[in-house]
């Protein structure tokens, strides 16, 4: 296995910009990318939303603000890019592969919300863009005694969806204070729903693209 891990960063200490290991993961996420696209995954469906405020008066529960959300989407998924070096941890007969990815352009939404401050509603459409986001991805390169090497798709999770960016369209201004309800829902809690989502959907086409696109061929192992 030290010959392996030779092999893998020969290349980082001659001036040059990725490993070889790091350029055949950007080969991955091109082919991840492209795979996306072709089966039309660049936008992914994401779930509703109900989530409401309740206030106790004189011992009964009341919905103070209400706000539901239908036929949700998270766009731009094919547009995964490296956004840091490659991490490697060597084994007894495996290498461990870590990487920081990202999204460009990030957008979800609902074609439909319906927001109630006591008994005054507002509905429309909502569209937020993401301004910060970061996918953790963790491989493992085995090489057994006996058998072919194969890479394994360990993790590929979406950590964070930070600065995320409102716009609200309906009947009339919203008010400042259901704004900002449905803003710190979105923000304090939906938003790990649409990771977990993401997460799954990204790790099952990261494995079909393995199949075809198996690294350790690259190094006929």
């Amino acid at each position: 296995m030290v010959w392996l891990l030779g092999l893998l960063v020969s290349c980082a200490f001659l001036g040059v910009r990725a490993t070889p290991i790091e350029d055949l993961v950007d080969e991955m996420i091109y082919e991840l990318n492209q795979d996306l696209l072709d089966k039309h995954q660049d936008t992914m469906e994401i779930p509703a939303i109900d989530e409401k405020i309740e206030k106790k008066i004189f011992g009964h529960k009341f919905d103070v603000v209400e706000f539901k959300g239908e036929g949700g989407w998270f766009k731009n998924v094919s547009t995964i890019q490296r956004t840091g070096s490659l991490t490697l941890e060597q084994g007894n007969a495996s290498m461990a592969l870590s990487v920081n990815l990202g999204l460009q352009d990030v957008e979800f939404g609902f074609e439909y919300y319906h927001v109630k401050l006591l008994n005054i509603g507002y509905h429309g459409k909502l569209v937020a863009s993401i301004g910060q986001n970061c996918i953790h991805a963790h491989l493992t390169m085995s090489v057994p005694e006996t058998g072919p090497c194969k890479t394994t798709v360990d993790q590929l999770d979406v950590q964070v969806l930070n600065k995320i960016n409102l716009k609200l369209t309906g009947r009339g201004k919203i008010p400042d204070k259901i704004f900002s309800f449905v803003a710190e829902r979105l923000v304090n809690g939906y938003h790990s729903k649409i990771a977990r989502v993401v997460s799954k959907k990204l790790a099952e086409a990261a494995k079909q693209v393995l199949i075809k696109h198996e690294i350790c061929d690259q190094f006929s192992l």
